[in-house]
């Protein structure tokens, strides 16, 4: 995820990132207690609130796919030292049928995208890092991509409150455990489209209410948006800062079911959720659905909570119920809006506004008042334009909670301990949740799963996956309590065909996790990727002038091997090409070692092994994993080196083996490809 190694300038920072939003003059007030008592001096300032990247933008001008095109795929990577968040805009867009841009964060969390629109209107990522890799169906393919610029959010020290009605009242979603907001605010989701907020499932768990703002205001109804929505990213404790984001599940969006467009009194929007997402992924169980209050109209003292994940950008939920050691309530009302007295910031656009009493939605937040306050969207407003869209469906679902997440990468190769073990509380019986039929044969136990494109929705097939138990004895099936065995071990089934190009097949398997007694313990929900591709095919041009060959020969693999490639010009770092060979995002935060890479290599008989080697990059500062972005004072250069260790390969089988392992080399203003032949001979 790097185009640039070592680091701009500074950047001057916006002092907020509030998006102004103009409003008229307030009604004129009456008493306290009145239904429409804003204040009646001149122009009342409110501003729109959302998690947008507020910075200085910096040109690229990068031609990602270029004109002539001789590979399946192409890659740029962003590298921004010290930033919190990227936006990263595109232009010159053309994706015909069967292609996607799949973007990598610092976190190695990845995202599909298929539509120009949300490419041309900015992309945001969260860290310092991103990898743009566009995967396309063949070399003939008519297809092209430029960076037009990012815009870089840096961290600071402290993150000053700015949408706050005196002190943070706030607390984690953890600090209502066993109450009914609690079980409510579980469909409240961290929204991620061209700009970031917060949202509700609504509508029997099939859309999502949040603002226009944050969707787009210039994106019209019925419209695709290519975004997607994080579930159960929640704090680990009450009172623990430690945030849980690697175990949230992200939903696919669909498309624009209705939109008020502008913002102020109609900065609402209503998205259809991705359906295959919806069926297959078991969120309605776990986290349910919200209600929209179908019948009076807000009033003033009316107490309400929201559930938000806005800090200044984002973080996990927090609910927001208390002002000054009483319950947040709604304090004034005017035609189209109500004012309330709940704590928010820049990344709660789009919370819902929730009664307290009724436990429905009365309001979608969408910003705040200089006079003092927050504002939200009005329950008439909702009433009249969003509810017709789902009335039929408009049900209160409340999700069973403790939820624990893993987004799992599955390449076209096995791995002999298995993807990412799973750790699952003891004396435990694991069962899959209805709909998904699950056969046990001793050893392992075996699911087959509908998968969709990632680059064309229509295209849904089914694939197998196997699943044990593993203890210090060996591994079994899930048919018995864990007990001993409580780490789950998932692995691809072969048998279907890999692809020229790399396509990813999208599957869910929600786990229920019980106790010996029948009871509950851990919904655990796995959302799968698995990529198709041919691991023996370069997905560059070999024969590239920007391609450099080198080769890893093993001529006896009780010995260690080594192969090295120097690099002059820029300090490159180094990704793996193919998903689940390596690391595929660059990491500022790397300490001194190696990053692991797993190649498969193959018999002339066709027989075929895994090899764990060692990746690195050198510089005249020293070496570290083959992806580190920091660069080094001196020295215009860098070195990338492979290392293979006995100790890594136990049990290979006799006989010779061949490979290759393509790599990216990137730079700020530079970028290369490396493919390393591999043979490997065990006597």
């Amino acid at each position: 995820m790097k185009t640039n190694i070592k680091p701009f300038g500074k950047i001057s920072l916006l002092l907020s990132s509030i998006l102004l939003a103009a409003c008229g003059s307030d009604d004129n007030s009456t008493s306290a207690s009145s239904n429409s008592n804003f204040s009646n001096s001149a122009n009342t300032t409110v501003m729109a609130v959302s998690g947008e990247v507020v910075g200085v933008p910096i040109q690229k001008n990068v031609q990602i796919v270029p004109e002539n095109i001789t590979a399946t795929a192409y890659i740029e990577t962003v590298y921004e030292e010290n930033a919190e968040k990227l936006k990263l805009v595109f232009d010159n867009i053309k994706l015909p049928e069967g292609t996607y841009v799949e973007i990598i964060d610092s976190d190695n969390q990845s995202q599909i995208y298929k539509l120009a629109d949300t490419l041309a209107s900015g992309v945001i990522v969260k860290g310092d890092s991103a990898t743009i890799r566009v995967v396309l169906p063949d070399v003939n393919a008519n297809a092209s991509l430029g960076l037009k610029y990012i815009t870089v959010e840096q961290k600071r020290l402290k993150r000053e409150p700015r949408i706050l009605v005196g002190a943070d009242d706030r607390r984690p979603l953890e600090c209502f455990a066993g109450t009914s907001i609690y079980d409510r605010s579980l469909a409240a989701a961290n929204a991620r489209f061209g700009g970031w907020g917060s949202g509700a499932i609504v509508g029997n768990g099939r859309y999502m209410l949040t603002n226009s703002h944050v969707v787009g205001h210039e994106v019209p109804q019925n419209a695709n948006v290519n975004g997607y929505l994080l579930l159960g990213w929640f704090n680990e404790s009450c009172d623990s800062e430690r945030q849980l984001e690697v175990n949230s599940i992200p939903l696919r969006t669909d498309n624009v079911a209705v939109t008020g467009g502008a913002g102020g009194n109609n900065d609402y929007a209503l998205v259809r959720l991705n359906e295959f997402d919806v069926q297959h992924s078991g969120a309605l169980t776990v986290f349910g659905s919200m209600r929209i209050r179908t019948e009076g109209e807000n009033k003033v003292g009316d107490e309400i909570y929201i559930p938000q994940y806005g800090n200044g950008g984002v973080q996990p939920m927090v609910i927001g119920d208390r002002h000054e050691n009483e319950n947040a309530k709604i304090i004034k009302l005017q035609e189209g809006r109500i004012r309330y007295n709940v704590d928010t910031q820049s990344g709660s656009s789009g919370s819902p506004v929730i009664s307290r009493q009724l436990n429905e939605i009365i309001g979608v937040h969408w910003g705040t008042s200089a006079s003092g306050g927050n504002d939200a969207v009005a329950l008439t407003t909702l009433q009249n334009n969003v509810l017709p869209v789902f009335a039929n469906n408009n049900t209160s679902v409340i999700g069973q909670g403790k939820f624990k997440g893993n987004q799992l990468i599955i390449p076209p190769f096995e791995l002999t301990e298995g993807y990412e073990p799973l750790h699952l509380p003891d004396n435990s019986l694991v069962t899959p949740f209805g709909g998904i039929t699950i056969t046990h044969h001793g050893r392992y136990s075996e699911v087959e799963l509908d998968s969709q494109n990632v680059a064309n929705d229509n295209n849904v097939i089914k694939l197998r996956y196997r699943l044990a138990l593993k203890s210090s004895s060996g591994e079994r099936d899930l048919s018995a309590p864990t007990t001993d065995s409580n780490i789950l071990l998932i692995w691809r089934v072969s048998g279907e065909s890999n692809q020229n190009s790399e396509t990813k097949f999208i599957s869910w398997l929600p786990l229920r996790v019980s106790n010996a007694q029948g009871n509950l313990v851990q919904n655990r929900i796995l959302h799968l990727t698995r990529s198709k591709y041919d691991p023996y095919t370069s997905p560059f041009d070999i024969n590239a002038s920007d391609t450099i060959k080198t080769d890893l020969v093993i001529s006896d693999a009780s010995k260690n091997a080594t192969v090295s490639q120097l690099n002059e010009g820029a300090q490159y770092s180094y990704i793996a090409a193919y998903t689940g060979e390596g690391p595929t995002v660059l990491d500022s935060k790397k300490e001194p070692g190696f990053a692991t890479i797993y190649v498969p290599i193959k018999r002339a008989d066709g027989q075929e092994v895994v090899v764990k080697l060692r990746g690195y990059r050198s510089t005249d500062c020293g070496s570290r994993a083959m992806n580190y972005s920091v660069g080094c004072a001196s020295g215009q250069k860098s070195t990338f080196r492979v290392d293979y260790v006995p100790s890594d390969n136990p049990d290979l089988a006799k006989g010779t083996y061949t490979g290759i392992l393509p790599v990216f080399a990137q730079a700020k203003d530079a970028k290369k490809n490396i493919l390393v032949n591999i043979k490997l001979t065990q006597p």
